[in-house]
Parts: structure tokens; sequence; C-alpha cells
């Protein structure tokens, strides 16, 4: 179970203590589980993390510490289609990166959900997430990896938004070897991807297959 303690209870330095401490009985009870509690156990510590230090419409993502993700330009980049960026932290060997908490599940649920979309509604969802992209690319950000699962509804209503979320991939364009890493998801992965030469418009190779 979950201890649920509000951020105005507890000193910064007590916060501080209180996740380490969480995150290293986590570590221990991982080492023993099997892959899916393993899973289970890490969506708790996300859980336990974002109802500590934000709220309960946030969720707490963790990279290892050598990821480079582009935190500042990500803060930078705003746009309705993007899952909002809310913060970041380093805590002991990862990187906790703090988004908008979406509820209405992937794209590609969606999709297998409604069974086809039209064309209209298609365009519609496309024309969100070239806005998004555009967003990005402005911030020099690319995102390496889009794709329908990759796609979140904010919501399980009808009109909900679909942002794009899930940097772990993404780089800032001016990165060392962002343009040569060989990195995607097949089926979505831009053919100049594949040769070790490309540019952000490889995110607009995988916007266009996604339906």
């Amino acid at each position: 179970a979950l201890k649920l303690i509000h951020r105005k209870q507890l000193s910064d330095s007590r916060q501080e203590r209180v996740i380490l401490n969480e995150i290293m009985i986590m570590k221990r009870v991982r080492r023993r589980a099997g892959p899916v509690l393993s899973s289970l156990v890490l969506s708790s510590i996300s859980t336990f993390i974002h109802v500590l230090t934000f709220s309960p419409n946030s969720v707490a993502l963790f990279l290892p510490r050598h990821r480079r993700v582009p935190l500042p330009q990500l803060a930078s980049a705003k746009h309705p289609n993007l899952i909002k960026f809310l913060g970041a932290y380093q805590t002991g060997s990862n990187l906790c990166i703090v988004l908008n908490l979406c509820e209405g599940g992937e794209l590609f649920d969606r999709i297998v959900d409604r069974g086809k979309y039209s064309e209209a509604d298609a365009s519609e969802v496309t024309r969100k997430l070239l806005g998004a992209l555009h967003s990005l690319h402005t911030q020099k950000i690319i995102h390496r990896d889009l794709k329908p699962e990759n796609c979140l509804f904010e919501s399980k209503a009808a009109d909900a938004e679909v942002v794009i979320t899930d940097f772990g991939l993404a780089r800032a364009l001016d990165g060392p070897d962002v343009h040569k890493s060989l990195v995607g998801t097949p089926g979505y992965v831009a053919p100049e991807v594949l040769t070790g030469d490309y540019d952000e418009k490889c995110d607009i190779w995988s916007a266009g297959i996604l339906f």
C-alpha cells in the first residue's frame, strides 16, 4: 500500500530522505520479483513520488541518470498536444521527470477499440500531432520514437485531447551523434534513420504512418 503524504506535511530535507528510503525499499522488492511485478513496483514508486511532491494530476517517469533528455528545451516547448512537463530532479542514479497525468489511454488502444477512424477524424488527430511536433522542432528537439503507443489521451472522454509523450529517446538537435543513432520502433521509423543520416523530419514520417 502506498503512503499518501502531502508536500506541506514535510520539510524539503525530510521529503528527500523519505523518497530515497522508499526507492531503496522498492528496488529490493524489484530484485526479487518477476518482470510483471517489477513493472507494478516501478509504477508504485512513481505514484508515491508524485503524490509526495506534486499533485494527483501528475506522474513521475524514472530514467537512468545518463540519459541525455533535453530538459530545458522540453520545459520551453508548450503546446496543447504535448504532455505538460512539470519539472525534473535527480535521485541517486535516476533522473525523475514529472509529467501531467493522462488517464485516457493510448492512441493505439483507441484505434483498436474503434475499429477504424474516418478520414476526417484521422486528419484531425494528425493535424494536432503535427502541430505538437512543430512546437518540439521549434525548440530544437527531435522525438525519434513517435508511434500510437506514445500518444496518450488526457481523459477517457470522446473529445479528449491527444498528446505526444515518452521523451526517453528525444534529443536536442545539436546534440552529439543525434543524427546517427539507430533508434525508434520498427514499422514507424523513417528510412533515413536506418541509414544513420537524419534530422527532425524523421518525426514527420512517423506521424504520417500512424494511421
